[in-house]
């Protein structure tokens, strides 16, 4: 394994140091990324001969990786597999590019596209939008859940359990959560609702009496303590963005919440469009609830249904093990991985040569780039 650093690609951080920064400070940040990139390229090309290398994989994490995989596929001949865990241009946008430098991004994306043999995609919805937009064949590739058994700790019947794991983006959303749970009083059925947050931190205001809420912050933990923890919840609370700006990640991104309470066993309880990718999976596989609607009253009615529904999570359970079964098992991941790469699957345990480019680390100040033969 090789690991280098990458051109910080945050323009953001550049251009919260004008007031007005306007195209010439994005388009400048973008050419540094390019120049970069180029020749770091040499080296990654160098490493690759060395190794014999055969195929060429990148995730296309953002421009640093989209323009390094660009160079070294130029220099490189060898069959292309890009991965595509975000759209490219929300990624852009999100790392602060402006829009003409976005739309540069997204003409060299397109330039790279027309490399690739086949190209890996986070949801069906991507699929879709990448192969009708650039022509390239797509294998869905969404990581394996890691199976939990059901909680083994018994459960209080007097409490309704509302798990919430990772970082709060959906932050609309997440307010409407909290209004409705003091809508609803904090009890609903005669059970007392309780909140449990697993993340980094949480800064949203819960405006309830302490009388009321039943609320516990129990901070970051790593997967495995996150899936015990999770299995103790009634339902996992899911929340995706309502406001059409991330319209793109809606329709094209699977969650990683959702594969956390899948894998810990839990209930879904979705809070988002109903044109998204994870109604659409929950609409085969259902695997929980659905609020399409951004409205407190529908929220908390919605949530005392569950309260209600006796074989709620009976249901759901069976809705996890076909859908584990069906795609989300390691099987059907080894066979979808080997489509990809165009390998046979006992292939994929023995080795292959096999360069990967991939961002090991991005904090916004420093970006390593892994290389790794497979």
């Amino acid at each position: 394994m090789s690991v280098h650093e990458l051109p910080n690609e945050w323009a953001g951080q550049y251009l919260r140091l004008y007031s007005n920064p306007g195209a010439k400070i994005s388009n400048q940040r973008l050419k540094e990324v390019q120049a970069a990139c180029n020749r770091l390229a040499e080296e990654v090309v160098d490493y690759a001969r060395k190794n014999n290398v055969e195929k060429l994989v990148a995730i296309l994490a953002g421009p640093a990786t989209i323009y390094l995989a660009k160079r070294v596929s130029e220099l490189m001949p060898v069959p292309f597999v890009p991965i595509i865990w975000d759209p490219i241009d929300y990624v852009a946008e999100n790392r602060g590019f402006d829009k003409g430098a976005v739309e540069q991004i997204m003409k060299d994306f397109a330039v790279l596209m027309k490399r690739a043999d086949i190209c890996g995609v986070a949801s069906p919805g991507m699929k879709v939008e990448i192969e009708l937009r650039y022509g390239t064949e797509c294998e869905v590739i969404i990581n394996p859940v890691v199976l939990s058994e059901e909680g083994t700790l018994q459960r209080d019947n007097s409490k309704f359990r509302i798990g919430f794991a990772g970082s709060i983006y959906a932050r609309k959303e997440m307010e409407t959560l909290l209004h409705a749970l003091n809508h609803l009083g904090w009890k609903a059925k005669g059970r007392q609702l309780s909140l449990w947050i697993l993340g980094h931190s949480f800064d949203l205001p819960i405006h309830s009496p302490a009388s009321r809420a039943d609320f516990r912050f129990l901070g970051f933990l790593p997967e495995p303590q996150a899936r015990e923890v999770l299995s103790q919840v009634d339902v996992g609370y899911l929340p995706y963005w309502f406001d059409k700006k991330f319209s793109r990640c809606v329709r094209q991104c699977f969650p990683n919440k959702l594969s956390l309470y899948l894998s810990s066993a839990t209930p879904v309880l979705y809070h988002g469009p109903a044109d998204s990718s994870v109604e659409r999976f929950m609409t085969s596989y259902p695997v929980g609830s659905s609020c399409n609607v951004l409205d407190t009253k529908v929220l908390a009615d919605t949530i005392a249904n569950l309260v209600d529904d006796q074989c709620f999570r009976e249901r759901c359970t069976l809705a996890r093990k076909e859908a584990v079964r069906d795609i989300l098992g390691s099987e059907p991941y080894l066979t979808r991985l080997a489509n990809l790469l165009k390998v046979k699957k006992e292939d994929l345990n023995s080795g292959f040569d096999c360069l990967t480019l991939e961002q090991a680390d991005d904090t916004g100040s420093q970006t390593k780039l892994m290389t790794a033969q497979q």
